[in-house]
Formats: structure tokens, sequence, C-alpha cells
């Protein structure tokens, strides 16, 4: 609800107390995309990346894990570092090379790649 509410502040405080009493990838991914709204682009590309280091499929957590691939794009992206940015966008497109086309997120992957390397 803080989240919801744009209290970052509140919103961090309670993910983090969540993400130290029970480390997962349900609580990390929430804390890397709070702080990514929050504007902590660095914390939460950190985050994105430690639950990227540790695969997490065969669980509901594993749609996070596989998210976790163009959210912490957009943050490398926003920093700046378009080839790290375009090796997440590519890790998820090449977890999805077989997706559904109509999938929101592995549309608007392909559509990042297309537009940073110029070949849309």
């Amino acid at each position: 609800i803080a989240l919801g509410s744009g209290e970052f502040e509140e919103a961090t405080e309670q993910l983090r107390t969540a993400h130290a009493l029970l480390e997962n990838a349900n609580h990390m991914e929430s804390l890397a995309f709070c702080l990514f709204q929050a504007g902590d682009l660095e914390g939460a590309e950190e985050l994105y990346g430690e639950l990227l280091s540790e695969p997490s499929v065969g669980w509901e957590a594993q749609e996070y894990w596989m998210l976790s691939h163009y959210h912490r794009g957009q943050g490398l992206e926003e920093r700046g570092d378009i080839p790290s940015a375009l090796d997440s966008y590519r890790g998820l497109a090449e977890l999805w090379r077989n997706g559904d086309e109509d999938l929101v997120a592995l549309q608007r992957v392909r559509r990042r790649i297309a537009e940073l390397t110029g070949s849309h």
C-alpha cells in the first residue's frame, strides 16, 4: 500500500524488513521494484543482479526471476549502460524465444532490443 501511495521511504523500510526476515525471490524482487520506483537505480540493479544469479524456476517466484531480466535492463538503460541493458534484455528474449507473441514482457523486451540496436 505504501509503494502504491508513493510513500517510498515507508515502503522501502517495510520491504527491507520482510527481505531480512525471509530471504526469497518474492521479497527480493519486491524490494528491487520498490527501489527502482523510488529512483534508487543502483540498489535496484544490484538486487535484480543478485536475483538473476540464482535461477528460481519451478515455483511461483519464477515469474519474478524471469521478469528481473527486463527490470534490470530498464535500470541499466536509465543509468546509460546500454551494452549491459541489452545483455539483460536478451537474457529474457532467449528464455522466452518460443513464447507466445502476445506476452507483454516479451513484446517490450524485443522492442527495447530493436530500438537500442537500431534494428526496428
